[in-house]
């Protein structure tokens, strides 16, 4: 499979140890979501503008769009039988960055987008992205 990211070295890399499902191209994906929390914890470190804050959550939202219809093309290319649950997933974290950002107006909301997040992002790594990962190592899909 060909990668389409590969993810840089922020100080949130780190956090994707550990987190890794096995997957190369979903596992650089995870990386990059992770590097957009950088740039929200480096955004919450300073007077952030409006434009600024937006627009980091625009960016966040329409990779994650990308990457979420990646894994859920795979999970239908492969018969994933859990599909539905695994993209409602997807659709709830897609409402409420689009909620956050519809109501980003200071540095608290920032501080708990990013923890909202980052939880979400471990959380669905670790239990709901791991459970399609024997399925897909099944179907011949190669590992990182």
């Amino acid at each position: 499979m060909i990668s389409m990211a590969t993810p840089k070295q922020g100080d949130l890399l780190s956090k994707l140890e550990g987190h890794e499902i096995g997957i190369a191209e979903l596992d650089a994906q995870h990386g990059q979501l992770f590097d957009f929390l950088a740039e929200l914890k480096a955004l919450r470190g300073k007077r952030y503008s409006f434009s600024a804050a937006t627009n980091l959550l625009g960016r966040l939202a329409e990779f994650a769009k990308l990457h979420f219809a990646i894994e859920e093309s795979m999970m239908r290319l492969l018969g994933y039988p859990d599909i539905e649950a695994h993209v409602e997933a997807h659709r709830q974290l897609s409402k409420q960055i689009l909620s956050f950002r519809s109501h980003l107006i200071n540095e608290d909301l920032a501080a708990q987008l990013q923890g909202f997040i980052e939880k979400w992002l471990i959380e669905h790594i670790d239990n709901v992205d791991r459970k399609l990962v024997n399925h897909f190592l099944q179907a011949h899909v190669l590992q990182s």
